[in-house]
């Protein structure tokens, strides 16, 4: 298909909820999603379900509130003044504290016409994870989930440098640690039930992020193994470069 940004190949509609899991990026892309949204003039809010990095939603003005009722009045108002905000519950020893999926799921309705760009997983600024049993938090309002793999780990070994807890992982993959990680390992952590898209909602799309250079080239091999493991992934999106200014490389639909 015809290369376009990454809100067009994730066919946002400009009133979606977009749940993104897994580890390496997964930030990037919201901040591009949100980058696409303020080019379009469309009204955005960038949230967490679980805990962020405060420098991470520098760019957005963010809304604390301890209610709801306090948090949409805020959110809304927000939107109406500068069309982005960022909406938080409060603050952390070190991040900021995300706000419960159920108001996600009040304040995403059409009447508000805005795009919630949700990070629903936390991978310790890892490059890759498999979700323990009550991860990722996916709003049930979600319409988009969209997972994210960093092909910069092939080649690296199973190992807390690289890997979010790496013990359960290991277990994921049925290897030991220190085991270089390859190819066919981000297949089935793509693609078994219980790997990054478990609790996923709707349309599935997994991002393949760090894919500048030679990495471009484990496409079409990655996507042959989607296939072969029956994924749930509905599209394949190879991306380079970071933070507001992914860009779309290659596009598969499975």
């Amino acid at each position: 298909m015809v290369m376009t940004d990454l809100w067009n190949v994730l066919g946002l509609t400009g009133a979606d909820v977009v749940a993104c899991v897994g580890a390496g990026g997964k930030t990037s892309v919201l901040l591009t999603l949100a980058a696409c949204a303020q080019r379009r003039s469309l009204p955005v809010v960038v949230t967490t379900t679980t805990k962020m990095y405060a420098s991470q939603a520098v760019d957005f003005t963010p809304v604390f509130s301890e209610s709801y009722e306090e948090g949409e009045e805020q959110v809304t108002a927000a939107l109406a003044e500068r069309g982005s905000c960022a909406w938080f519950r409060g603050v952390g020893r070190d991040k900021l504290i995300g706000v419960p999926p159920e108001w996600i799921d009040r304040f995403a309705t059409p009447r508000k016409g805005a795009t919630v760009l949700v990070e629903a997983d936390g991978a310790g600024e890892k490059m890759l994870k498999t979700p323990a049993a009550h991860e990722p938090v996916v709003p049930i309002s979600t319409t988009i989930t969209a997972g994210v793999i960093n092909l910069k780990v092939l080649g690296m070994p199973l190992t807390h440098q690289f890997v979010h807890r790496p013990e359960h992982t290991c277990a994921f993959l049925d290897k030991v640690a220190g085991t270089i990680i390859g190819l066919r390992d981000l297949a089935l952590v793509a693609s078994k039930r219980d790997g990054i898209f478990q609790y996923s909602r709707k349309k599935r799309v997994l991002i393949l992020t760090g894919a500048e250079g030679k990495k471009s080239a484990c496409g079409h091999e990655f996507v042959s193994y989607l296939k072969q493991y029956e994924s749930l992934v509905t599209r394949c999106i190879l991306t380079g470069g970071f933070g507001p200014m992914m860009e779309v490389l290659e596009v598969w639909d499975l």
